[in-house]
């Protein structure tokens, strides 16, 4: 039955082989999620963050456990990210997360915020 999250990777997100047996060995609970679960995570990603399907292959090939979040409160720490770092434009913050992935995984309360305030 292809409804299981593997070719969610497999097939829409185009992953290569080694990529996906990383995802089997270290990412369990994100690829026991189903198909559509993943594919709505993804597409809220892509809205939220401008993210074409490229980008949004190349954000969660390195930070898979993105798909693992609820997708509300993932695109509540977008909106917040974007507001912290006062971009206007949320492609400016896809660039960002697909250049530095581990971004939208990090705590916004206990390492984000304290960061972004210093350096103000």
């Amino acid at each position: 039955e292809r409804r299981v999250g593997y070719f969610y990777f497999r097939d829409e997100l185009e992953l290569d082989d080694a990529t996906l047996d990383r995802l089997l060995a270290t990412c369990g609970p994100v690829m026991s999620q189903t198909r559509a679960t993943l594919a709505r995570k993804g597409e809220s990603l892509q809205k939220h963050l401008e993210l074409d399907d490229r980008s949004l292959r190349k954000l969660v090939r390195v930070q898979p456990t993105l798909l693992g979040h609820d997708d509300a409160k993932l695109a509540e720490k977008i909106r917040w990210l974007q507001n912290a770092l006062g971009l206007e434009n949320p492609c400016d913050l896809g660039k960002a997360c697909v250049a530095c992935p581990p971004l939208l995984a990090t705590s916004a309360v206990r390492v984000l915020a304290p960061n972004i305030a210093a350096l103000r």
